[in-house]
């Protein structure tokens, strides 16, 4: 069993802003009790403007990045229950600043 379209759409929103920082991308994305880890300060979002902080964090965070892309694996270990779904995915982001900078993202429908 694989995540269907509808169970990875968000998960394709969010690397969608992260890719191009379009704001539009996110509408509708998170549930209203959200806590997201990230590898930037303050790691750990949560709150009620969790989501807006991250996506301010985010953007001073992809500031020097340059042509990102994201391309989703298979999923991993997948499974339902009842409403909930968990799995990991590998994921891989790509940035370039000028040819030499690049770096890997992780991310996955669990996210």
């Amino acid at each position: 069993m694989t995540p269907d379209d509808a169970m990875m759409a968000p998960v394709r929103a969010v690397a969608g802003f992260m890719a191009t920082l379009d704001d539009a991308r996110l509408a509708d994305v998170f549930a209203g009790d959200v806590v997201i880890v990230e590898n930037f300060a303050p790691y750990l979002f949560r709150g009620a403007d969790a989501v807006a902080r991250w996506q301010a964090g985010f953007r001073e965070h992809a500031v020097p990045l340059d042509g990102l892309t994201v391309a989703f694996g298979t999923a991993q270990d997948f499974s339902t229950d009842g409403d909930a779904a968990i799995s990991s995915c590998r994921h891989a982001g790509r940035a370039a600043r000028t040819a030499s900078l690049s770096r890997r993202m992780a991310a996955g429908p669990s996210c």
